[in-house]
Parts: structure tokens; C-alpha cells; sequence
């Protein structure tokens, strides 16, 4: 794994993103700075634009966007599958770029929304039952066919991201800091997660995925 985040880091170095992406109205190292409103806007435009590139035009239900209170020891970004709410703490607004929110559009939205709302109709057991490895696997290939192209470099770097968190939960504490392509989130959130979640990052690096989802 170790390995694989020096290849990334190398990928992502060779690349540069660029200062704008028209198509979905974003300049890409740009700060959100805490503004709900072009956070929401953001996302919105981005499933629009993730819709049309996977050939769809239904999500097969609404949904909604929600700002939390920061807290560490809760998720910074998380999806509620029984109300369709994708929840967002108020330190991913200020500490996210615009381009870090249309992965949350592709990964949440167009992965984990989508995913939940067809198997939800489909077959209410399977849905209930525990299944994060596919899960996890559709928002992964979601990422995988629509962070291309000017969306690469930052694809890239949330993969990195991953795996670092990962090796955090292996106790391979001292990665973080070679990699700071990687760090995407505040590194608390890491540390709160692999130790409230033991395991669980693993689900991100080796997901599967079932037919449910839209990817």
C-alpha cells in the first residue's frame, strides 16, 4: 500500500490542474470559504453534469443537503440513506476547495444516493443488510469514470488520501506528512475515524460493487 501512495504522489506530481473548469462553473484550487450557498450550488451543478456524462436523467429520487456543526468525532462529509440527506459539517466548507465538492457530488450523490434509492426499491433485505464493500465500490467507480480528464489530478489525490488514511488505520501513523497531495481532510477527522472505525478504510482501497449501481 505504502507502494502504491509514492506511485500516486508521482502521478499527481506530474500533473496540474487547471485554473478553470467551465463546464461545471468552478475554479479549482479555490477555497468554498464556508459559503453554503455556492457549496450547494456546486453540487447541484455537478450531479447535473455527472447525470448527462453516465447517460441518465433520473436520480430516482430528491435529495437534500444538510450543514452540520464541526466536529471531529463525527464524519465531515456522510450520507443518510433512509432520508436521501447528504450531511456536510461547516469545517468541509471552509476547508475544502470548489473542486473537492464536486467529488462529494460524484462520490455521495452519484454513487451512494443513487446506489441506496434503487436498491432501497429493488430489495428492501439486501438493503438493510451490512454491505459496505459495495457501497463503498460504487462511489469508488463513480470517482473512477468521471474524475477524468481536468478532474484527474484531483481524483488522484483522493485516492492518495485513502490510502493514507488506510495506513493510519494499520498504524503507519507517520505517513501523513510525506504525502501532502493527499490530505484532503483535516487530520483529526483521520485519527477520529480509524480509531472509532477500526477496519473500515480498508472498504475504500479493495470495494466490489453490485448492479445496483448507476457506474
Amino acid at each position: 500500500m505504502l507502494m502504491k501512495a509514492h506511485a500516486l504522489a508521482k502521478k499527481i506530481h506530474a500533473l496540474q490542474h487547471p485554473q478553470r473548469i467551465p463546464e461545471l462553473d468552478i475554479e479549482t484550487i479555490r477555497l468554498v470559504g464556508g459559503d453554503r450557498d455556492r457549496a450547494e450550488a456546486i453540487l447541484r451543478r455537478a450531479v447535473q453534469w455527472g447525470m448527462e456524462k453516465l447517460g441518465t436523467s433520473d436520480l430516482g429520487r430528491e435529495w437534500s443537503l444538510r450543514i452540520s456543526k464541526t466536529d471531529p468525532n463525527e464524519a465531515l462529509v456522510q450520507y443518510f440513506p433512509d432520508d436521501g440527506v447528504l450531511e456536510m459539517q461547516q469545517r468541509a466548507l471552509e476547508t475544502f476547495r470548489e473542486v473537492d465538492v464536486v467529488v462529494v457530488a460524484v462520490h455521495e450523490v452519484l454513487g451512494h444516493h443513487v446506489q441506496e434509492t434503487r436498491v432501497k426499491n429493488a430489495d428492501r433485505s439486501y438493503y438493510l443488510s451490512s454491505r459496505r464493500d459495495t457501497q463503498e465500490g460504487c462511489a469508488m467507480r463513480c470517482e473512477a469514470d468521471l474524475l477524468v480528464g481536468p478532474l484527474l489530478r484531483t481524483g488522484l489525490e483522493w485516492q492518495l488520501f485513502r490510502i493514507l488514511r488506510a495506513l493510519e488505520d494499520m498504524g503507519k501513523t507517520t505517513m501523513w506528512s510525506l504525502f501532502p497531495a493527499g490530505q484532503r481532510m483535516p487530520h483529526e477527522y483521520v485519527r477520529s475515524y480509524v480509531k472509532k472505525n477500526p477496519g473500515l478504510a480498508q472498504h475504500y482501497i479493495f470495494p466490489s460493487t453490485d448492479k445496483y449501481c448507476l457506474c
